[in-house]
């Protein structure tokens, strides 16, 4: 029973039979105490299929040893959801091998945080692909855009923030030059009373 599970000290759960652990059900995994979750050893991970690795709450997959994520297969790493590899520590990150962070979806890596991004090793990083590498760079830019637009808009004296957007430029060097000039000429500001401005 699912409850009864949950009654199980941390020893128990370790103590735990290979074919025990293998036979745990999606809703006995996700019933598992962080704590209960964190014993697993790489070994008895390594049993669970992968929905029962889905089934596991974000707080017990950031409770898991280093060895234990190390010791993960590559199904099992390519089906964390989302939520799972946003909450890997920056160990369990720096611990996965290159096969699993190959194994790693476009949707996990732009997931990723700019804490867990750091941790790569240089190594990790030459393992991803190409599709890879672009859902990290876009997960780059859109912190780095974040908080170029933080910066601006916490500005010394500042009491707003203006983007300018072009559309319909023929290059986007054309596209750039007339933001430019939009942006330098302040008049265009002024009090606010027609904000968003259609320019042809």
């Amino acid at each position: 029973e699912t409850g009864d599970l949950a009654s199980l000290t941390t020893a128990q759960v370790i103590a735990l039979k290979t074919a025990q652990v293998a036979a745990l059900t999606t809703d006995q995994v996700a019933a598992l105490t962080t704590a209960q979750a964190a014993s697993l050893t790489a070994t008895r991970l390594a049993l669970l299929t992968t929905a029962q690795i889905a089934a596991l709450e974000t707080a017990d997959v950031a409770s898991l040893t280093t060895a234990a994520v190390a010791g993960m297969t590559t199904a099992q790493i390519a089906n964390l959801t989302t939520d799972q590899v946003a909450s890997l520590t920056t160990s369990q990150v720096l611990a996965l091998s290159t096969s699993e962070v190959a194994a790693l979806t476009t949707d996990a890596m732009a997931a990723l945080t700019t804490d867990q991004i750091g941790a790569f090793t240089s190594v990790q990083v030459e393992a991803l692909s190409t599709d890879q590498f672009d859902a990290l760079e876009h997960g780059v830019t859109l912190v780095a855009q974040h908080l170029a637009r933080a910066i601006a808009r916490d500005g010394e004296g500042a009491t707003c923030l203006i983007e300018v957007q072009v559309e319909g430029a023929a290059s986007e060097a054309d596209a750039l030059c007339l933001a430019r000039t939009i942006w330098s000429d302040q008049s265009n500001f002024g009090a606010f009373t027609n904000a968003k401005r259609n320019i042809v």
